[in-house]
C-alpha cells in the first residue's frame, strides 16, 4: 500500500507520517509538505490512500482529492483539520473520511 500524507508543518507532517505508519507498517509512506508537489508525484505513482490537511498553500485537501481522483479514481482521501468545520463539505464530496487532529493509530484503523 501506498500512503501519500500532505501537510504544510514539517511538525505535524512527521508526527502524522509516523502515526500512520505505526498503523500500516507495511505501507510505504510519502510525506509531502506542498500540495503540487504531492499531486505531481500522485499523477506518476500509484497511490492508494491520501491523508491531507484540509487547508495548505496553494491547494486545498479538496482539491488533492480532486485531483488525484482524476488519475486513481478508487483512491481513500482522509482529510485532517483542527476542527469539525469541514466535515459535512467532505461527505458531500465523497471524501473517504475526516479526521480531527491530533489524529490517532486507533482512529486510522477504525476508518478502514
Amino acid at each position: 500500500m501506498t500512503i501519500l500524507v500532505v501537510e504544510s508543518s514539517q511538525t505535524e507532517l512527521a508526527a502524522i507520517a509516523s502515526i500512520i505508519g505505526s498503523a500500516y507498517p507495511k505501507a510505504q509512506i510519502h510525506p509531502f509538505d506542498d500540495g503540487m508537489e504531492a499531486v505531481q508525484y500522485g499523477f506518476n505513482h500509484q497511490i492508494d490512500v491520501v491523508y491531507s490537511a484540509v487547508i495548505l498553500p496553494h491547494l486545498t485537501g479538496f482539491d488533492i482529492a480532486r485531483l488525484l481522483r482524476r488519475v486513481h479514481p478508487d483512491i481513500k482521501v482522509y482529510l485532517l483539520d483542527n476542527s469539525t468545520q469541514y466535515q459535512k463539505r467532505a461527505e458531500k464530496e465523497g471524501i473517504s473520511g475526516f479526521h480531527c487532529l491530533p489524529l490517532t493509530k486507533a482512529a486510522i484503523r477504525e476508518a478502514d
